[in-house]
């Protein structure tokens, strides 16, 4: 008798002194707890989630535990999602995403925008900037002779836009590794030209790439050829990009305004990219002519003001069209372009027309490699003067409205594109 009392007085005590424990103490240690954390905690494995804190003012707060923060999951090359959990009972909830390198979107309904395949993240979608040891953004031309090859750098990021021809391989793979480039995040063949995709063979071979973008024309030449099985034989793919495409990192966003498509002149296929970083832009033509530039500075949902243009088709007659370069209102153009070439490039005609749009124009046969930095406030010239607002200081827009310039709006963009010009575009 004195047993069974002395056991129902123990029993009695453990339930009045269960209310000193927390409420819903021991949520999520249960295979079926009922409780909102264990409901919840789900959560913590889903990549394509993005919940935020939970209310703790509702029936899910979580206010009476203790949350250790962990970040998991990776995705889209750089950051992941930040999973909080409960020290005491394990409970968890997934918190915001923290910001990611590139993203690769799948097509989006009408109703509804793209989407990252990866991570879930919307198109257009602010994320946090992760900073970086150096934060400013170094944009080299690099001196390739008769062709383009241009890096550009910030943080750990590293981003390659054409190569020039095959024999510059070397000369670019040696000016990255001077640089202290160990991988390329993204690669730009602009288009299949040898002058364009010759030296990315070797920078294939050289580094370890993460992305290569390529124009969506190829061509049956040896250097393109060696190209793509430099690309297949690295596990990766060749990617045709999209008007609107964005990849970003940190302050950071190259936006295609051009994708290359719907021609079948190499020129004119080139891909035409914006960066942006901090108030400062620089703008990359490939080897577009005049027919390309102008359908671009015709269109009313493309801001094409930049502070650094690369000039188009290494000075060529038929390029840097007067439209074009008002439109852009660049203060500086940077011409790629080898001493002595058979093409009398930078021709005259786009050197007055440059002069007459108040453009200062550096060379690289003139000036070797050319270099211009930004820690987004400020930038410096190659002269070694600092230059303050930037084109993007007062605007707030991308270059690209994509609520207005779709991909479906890409025929009326090549509207009366005419075959018959295709000849002048090889000079």
């Amino acid at each position: 008798m004195k047993k069974l009392v002395t056991l129902l007085v123990s029993v009695m005590f453990l339930f009045t002194s269960c209310s000193a424990f927390p409420e819903n103490f021991g949520a999520g240690l249960l295979p079926n707890s009922s409780s909102s954390e264990s409901t919840n905690s789900g959560s913590s494995s889903d990549s394509t989630g993005g919940n935020t804190n939970p209310d703790e003012n509702s029936s899910n707060s979580c206010v009476n535990h203790t949350y250790n923060a962990v970040v998991t999951a990776p995705s889209c090359e750089v950051g992941g999602y930040t999973t909080y959990t409960c020290v005491t009972c394990n409970a968890s909830y997934v918190g915001n995403r923290t910001s990611m390198l590139g993203h690769s979107w799948q097509e989006a309904t009408t109703s509804a925008p793209k989407t990252c395949k990866t991570c879930g993240a919307t198109e257009g979608e602010k994320l946090p900037v992760q900073p970086s040891e150096d934060e400013t953004l170094y944009v080299h031309y690099i001196d390739v002779g008769q062709g383009d090859g241009i890096l550009l750098q910030v943080g750990n990021c590293d981003i390659v836009i054409d190569g020039g021809v095959a024999d510059q391989g070397t000369t670019m793979s040696n000016y990255l590794k001077k640089k202290g480039v160990d991988d390329v995040e993204l690669m730009i063949n602009t288009h299949p030209d040898a002058d364009h995709c010759g030296g990315l063979t070797q920078v294939l071979k050289d580094f370890a790439v993460e992305r290569v973008w390529a124009s969506p024309l190829t061509k049956t030449t040896q250097a393109y050829k060696n190209f793509a099985n430099a690309v297949k034989n690295e596990g990766l793919t060749m990617e045709t990009t999209y008007v609107g495409e964005v990849f970003t990192y940190e302050m950071l966003t190259l936006t295609v305004l051009y994708n290359g498509e719907g021609t079948s002149d190499a020129n004119d296929s080139s891909i035409v990219a914006m960066v942006q970083y901090g108030s400062f832009r620089f703008l990359f033509t490939g080897d577009i002519s005049s027919t390309i530039e102008d359908r671009l500075a015709g269109n009313s949902s493309i801001d094409l003001t930049c502070d650094v243009l690369k000039v188009a088709h290494h000075g060529s007659r038929y390029s840097s069209s007067a439209t074009f370069l008002n439109a852009t209102s660049a203060k500086y153009g940077v011409i790629c372009v080898g001493a002595d070439n058979s093409y009398g490039h930078p021709t005259s005609a786009a050197l007055n027309r440059l002069k007459s749009a108040g453009i200062s124009v550096y060379r690289t046969d003139q000036k070797g490699d050319i270099v211009f930095s930004t820690n987004g406030t400020t930038m410096q010239i190659p002269d070694g003067t600092t230059v303050n607002n930037g084109s993007g200081a007062s605007s707030a827009s991308s270059a690209l409205s994509l609520s207005s310039f779709a991909n479906a709006s890409y025929d009326t963009f090549m509207e009366s594109y005419s075959s018959k010009q295709n000849y002048l575009f090889n000079y």
